[in-house]
C-alpha cells in the first residue's frame, strides 16, 4: 500500500500534500484496475477452453460450432490482456518484473492441467483443444524458466522468501509442479 506524505508543520493542507495524496490515491486505483484486469484475462482464458469442449456435447451443430471456434478469438483477445496488464502493472504501478512474469505463467497452466485431466479432455486434444494446448506448453516453459531465476534468486538472498506474496508464488510453482507429474503419471487408457 502507498504510503502517505508527510504534512508539514506550517499548513494543514499544503498544496504540495494535496497534489502528492492525490497522486498516491491514483496510483491505488490503477493497481487495483491492473489486479480485476488481470483476474478476468486470467478467468475468460480458463473458461475458452473449457467451453469449446463442453459445446461439443450439445447436439445442435451450428450452435456447437459457433461457440467453440468462437471462443478462440475471445481466448487470444484475454491472452493480450493478460499481456498488456502484466506489462502495465511492471511499468507504471510498480508491480514487480516477477509478479507480472508469474501472472503470465502460472495460473493458466494449473487451471487448465488440472481440468484437462480431471475431464479426461485428453480426445479433443488434437483438434478443438490445439491451440489452448499450444499456449500451455509455452506458458509450461516459462513458469519452469520463472522458477528456475526464483530458486537462483532464494539462493542468492535469504530475505526473498520473507515476504508473503513471494510463499505464495512459491506454493503456486510447487502446485504446477504436482500437476505436471499428476498428469505424466496417470494411467493411459
Amino acid at each position: 500500500m502507498p504510503q502517505w506524505p508527510r504534512r508539514t508543520r506550517t499548513s494543514f493542507y499544503s498544496m504540495a500534500w494535496c497534489t502528492e495524496a492525490a497522486k498516491l490515491l491514483r496510483m491505488a486505483q490503477i493497481q487495483k484496475k491492473v489486479l480485476r484486469r488481470l483476474l478476468l484475462a486470467t478467468g475468460i482464458m480458463v473458461v475458452c477452453p473449457l467451453l469449446a469442449t463442453l459445446m461439443v456435447f450439445l447436439n445442435a451443430r451450428l450452435l456447437v460450432m459457433t461457440l467453440a471456434f468462437g471462443t478462440m478469438p475471445l481466448f487470444f483477445a484475454a491472452l493480450l490482456l493478460l499481456f498488456f496488464s502484466a506489462w502495465q502493472g511492471a511499468t507504471v504501478c510498480g508491480m514487480a518484473k516477477m509478479d507480472a512474469w508469474w501472472w503470465v505463467s502460472f495460473p493458466y497452466p494449473v487451471i487448465f492441467g488440472l481440468y484437462f485431466r480431471l475431464l479426461r479432455l485428453d480426445r479433443f486434444a488434437v483438434h478443438l483443444l490445439a491451440p489452448y494446448v499450444l499456449v500451455f506448453m509455452i506458458t509450461v516453459l516459462s513458469a519452469g524458466l520463472w522458477t528456475l531465476v526464483t530458486i537462483c534468486r532464494v539462493l542468492s538472498s535469504r530475505a526473498y522468501l520473507k515476504e508473503k506474496k513471494n510463499i505464495v508464488m512459491v506454493i503456486g510453482v510447487l502446485f504446477l509442479g504436482i500437476v505436471l507429474w499428476a498428469m505424466k503419471v496417470s494411467p493411459r487408457r
